[in-house]
Formats: C-alpha cells, structure tokens, sequence
C-alpha cells in the first residue's frame, strides 16, 4: 500500500497513535478520590428544575435568539451575496466582524468583571 500525503496519510497516522494511546492507557493507574455527597432533603422541587438553573432561563434566551439570528445571516450572506454578483464584498462583512469581536471583547470583560454581567446583556 503505497501512502499519500493527503487523507490516507493522515488516517493511517490516526490509527498508529490510537493504537500506542490505547497501550499507554494500559499502563496508567489512578487513585480516584472518594466523594461523598452531602444528604440534603430538598423536597417539593420539580423533575425540571434539577436539570435546569431557573437564574440561568433569561440569558439563555437571549443566547438563543442571538444565535439563531446569527446563523441566518450566515447562511444567507453567502447565497445573497452570490445572487447579487458581490462575493468579494461580502467577504469584508466576515473581516469586520472578526475585527469588531477582537477590538470588543477585552473591553467588554473588563466592563462586565467591574460591573456584573447585566450592565453587558440588559444595557
């Protein structure tokens, strides 16, 4: 079997570091520590609420709105931009995104960790 480079390099690779990793792991040993829980009756709550911080719900919302409305632009750009003959200058919507998060986000840390994470979501 002759090997390329390209996807039957790189498998084939795959398998031989799987293969020494899964040897490797034969030989680790761990001492796990022993955790005990805490017995707390918490009584009347619901099946839902274990699963799902209640505080958590409104930016969770937020997050999915954001996202669902970012994934249509996303996939919308691309054919809109293709309709209308404008492929190259759609790719700059792309670069001042990537440069707007980068300018953003260290700013936008420093403000919430002075300020509480509202002050950023409910301006």
């Amino acid at each position: 079997m002759k090997l390329k480079n390209g996807f039957n390099l790189m498998f084939t690779m795959n398998i031989i570091l799987s293969a020494i990793i899964l040897i490797g792991f034969l030989f680790v040993k761990l001492k796990l520590p022993v955790v005990v829980k805490p017995t707390s009756k918490v009584e009347g709550t619901s099946i839902l609420s274990k699963f799902i911080e209640p505080k958590a719900v409104p930016i969770s919302i937020i997050a999915l709105i954001v996202g669902f409305t970012y994934s249509g632009i996303m996939s919308f750009l691309s054919f809109y931009a293709e309709e209308i003959h404008l492929v190259g200058a759609a790719s700059y919507f792309f670069l001042a995104y990537a440069i707007i998060i980068i300018i953003s986000r260290p700013y936008t840390g420093k403000i919430m960790d002075a300020k509480g994470a509202n002050i950023i979501v409910y301006p």
